[in-house]
């Protein structure tokens, strides 16, 4: 066999150069997927935040309901001021959960997993239509930055009619 003297092998050079651009593909890539997941996370802790706002508002919801069913007026223990929801172990009224006043806000943490933890405080407030507004504030750490979902509702004493 003969042998040309050309070679048909890559030199170093486009060695190097395929190296460098392989190494910036995997790069961006990495940082594309560090990215995605950082607002994947994002999302799912305001999706979280929303809803257990959005639960704060269903349980003075189910309180005052649980008001008219017990012939008692609908704002028994929906006094204006801040509140957290605890567990109740009345079961003759029929509510499950009941309100406790709360002074500071950390004392109202609900802890999902290590890393996911929430604290929500609702806040009830006469309206000069005589209506109740409901406030929930949920708040949480992300990335050392602190976030806050707010929910604002307002019930009414619907047996009467219209405002």
């Amino acid at each position: 066999f003969r042998r040309s003297s050309k070679s048909k092998g890559f030199t170093l050079v486009e060695t190097i150069i395929a190296i460098t651009v392989i190494g910036m593909v995997v790069a961006s890539a990495t940082q594309l997927t560090q990215s995605s997941l950082r607002i994947s996370r994002s999302g799912m802790n305001q999706f979280i935040a929303y809803h257990l706002a959005e639960e704060g508002v269903e349980v003075v919801r189910h309180l005052r309901d649980s008001n008219w069913l017990q012939n008692r007026t609908w704002r028994t223990g929906l006094g204006d001021g801040q509140y957290m929801i605890a567990d109740s172990n009345d079961l003759l009224s029929g509510a499950r959960f009941s309100l406790q006043p709360v002074s500071d806000p950390s004392g109202a943490e609900i802890t999902l997993s290590e890393s996911e933890k929430f604290t929500r405080v609702l806040k009830l407030t006469s309206t000069p239509e005589g209506a109740m507004r409901i406030t929930a504030q949920v708040g949480y750490e992300e990335y050392g930055k602190t976030r806050e979902v707010e929910l604002n509702a307002e019930l009414t004493d619907w047996k009467k009619g219209p405002l």
